[in-house]
């Protein structure tokens, strides 16, 4: 009796037409062999495993910790174990688990049908980075896939690798002990920050972090002081330390913190800041002296601060007030304790008395101890001729006056000057009569001279006049104040 062979056509119809599929078609995928292979039967599981035969079969046969960074790095080892190469544009990833939870961040390692492991039989490394995965403070699970969506496997039930993470020993914990100024072997003040490595552990290859330092407030760390595994407080119970010049003394408050927000891994992130209060030296800047050296002026500066110049200063000298001469002192003229002199040009001196007035750093670019003696004044005299009205008299003949001028001073009137006589009647403030006096017609123009000169002054009724001598100030003297005479002349 035979029976029907229906079901068996059918079952081989199917087979048929998933071989010429899989073997004419670029887009066969592998949940078409994982459907078709489920179908029961001898012959089409026969016929599936022909399928497979032509495949890749991706295998984690090896994790291991990179040596000098084993707690965060691992080196993954992936054979192809299956009989049919990857195709070259074929790439997949790892997903990586820690304690259960997807690190997705090592989906950026790939794996490619270029590598090692695109033919059969072939092998390759990858780099796993768990830094930021993993607390490193405890053992944890680690659990690394090869992602099977992206290609096909002749088997996918062995793509994955369980074990343990390496425990880190210990954790680092940075902090700053101390902030202490000092000057070095050249005389230059500066400050040290102390940073020691209390932790239980090792700052690791693949964490910084960096200090942040400001004076009064201000951030002076314009370039970041990293901290990384290479600094010198880098192992548990180390120490080293960073240094600023200080480029203004005084009384500063200086802050340095261990920036938190840094992928540095800190047991405690509570002690990451330390303050102080530093009372650095100063530069004290002062005008010493003011000497006469024959016709010249000389000036001495000293420094009597602690500290030297931070940078060159400004020197103004003033006569009456008005600029007279300035220059520049540099740190290098005059260090710390040391003086400096020098000559005064004073090419608008004028006979008389002047105040000559000399001040340091007048834009007060050098923090001082002492602001308050950076100016030295003194009163200076000048010889010159000095014009005066000796006295008014009658002559005898009526209204015929004799006016008598003197040069009273040291230096005679230069010649090619011609001082007026002016007079002024009661409070008119227009001359009543002036004349111009030329060098020969009159005997002032020499140092200790004098000499008459005769004028008419006839009134009907008693007159106040006031005479003066170079009223419009021609000649330099030295004295101005002396120039003019009052008196009453009676009527005629």
């Amino acid at each position: 009796m035979f029976k029907s062979n229906k079901p068996y056509i059918a079952i081989i119809a199917v087979l048929v037409i998933a071989l010429s599929y899989s073997f004419n078609s670029n887009s066969f995928q592998g949940s078409f062999i994982t459907s078709s292979c489920d179908l029961t039967g001898q012959e089409l599981i026969d016929a599936c495993e022909g399928i497979k035969d032509g495949l890749p079969d991706l295998v984690i046969t090896e994790v291991n910790p990179v040596e000098g960074n084993e707690f965060y790095d691992y080196e993954v080892v992936v054979e192809n174990q299956g009989n049919g190469d990857m195709e070259s544009s074929e790439s997949t990833t790892f997903k990586t688990y820690i304690e259960g939870v997807d690190v997705g961040h090592t989906g950026f390692v790939y794996l490619n049908g270029t590598d090692g492991i695109g033919t059969a039989g072939g092998n390759d490394q990858y780099l796993i980075d768990l830094s930021g995965s993993t607390s490193g403070l405890t053992e944890e699970t680690l659990e690394i896939c090869i992602n099977t969506t992206q290609i096909m496997e002749s088997d996918t039930t062995n793509n994955c690798y369980s074990g343990f993470l390496n425990e880190v020993p210990g954790t680092p914990d940075i902090i700053i002990m101390d902030i202490a100024p000092y000057v070095d072997s050249t005389g230059n003040h500066n400050f040290e920050i102390f940073l020691t490595n209390q932790g239980d552990g090792d700052i690791p290859s693949h964490q910084s972090s960096d200090v942040q330092v400001s004076v009064d407030g201000v951030t002076i760390t314009t370039e970041p002081l990293y901290i990384s595994n290479s600094s010198d407080f880098a192992s548990a119970g180390s120490t080293g330390s960073y240094t600023f010049q200080i480029t203004e003394g005084g009384n500063h408050d200086v802050n340095a913190c261990i920036r938190t927000t840094s992928t540095l891994n800190e047991s405690d992130y509570t002690n990451n800041c330390y303050e102080e209060n530093l009372d650095i030296p100063t530069a004290d800047l002062v005008v010493s002296s003011i000497i006469e050296d024959g016709t010249d002026f000389v000036a001495t500066f000293s420094n009597g601060g602690a500290n030297s110049m931070s940078t060159s200063v400004n020197v103004i000298a003033t006569l009456d007030g008005v600029e007279a001469y300035s220059f520049i002192i540099t740190p290098l003229d005059m260090d710390s304790g040391e003086s400096y002199e020098k000559k005064l040009k004073l090419d608008s001196i004028v006979p008389g008395l002047q105040d000559l007035e000399v001040c340091i750093d007048t834009d007060s670019e050098v923090y001082e101890e002492d602001e308050s003696n950076n100016c030295y004044i003194t009163s200076i005299f000048t010889p010159g001729p000095d014009l005066k009205i000796g006295g008014v008299t009658n002559s005898g003949i009526k209204g015929d006056y004799e006016i008598e001028i003197l040069n009273v001073g040291l230096e005679e009137v230069d010649s090619s000057i011609s001082p007026e006589l002016t007079i002024y009647l009661d409070t008119m403030k227009a001359p009543f009569d002036s004349f111009g006096i030329v060098s020969g017609s009159l005997d002032i123009f020499t140092p200790g001279s004098s000499d008459i000169f005769h004028t008419k002054l006839d009134f009907e009724k008693e007159r106040s006049i006031r005479i003066c001598i170079d009223d419009t100030d021609l000649v330099a003297e030295s004295d101005e104040m002396n120039n003019c005479y009052e008196t009453i002349i009676p009527a005629s």
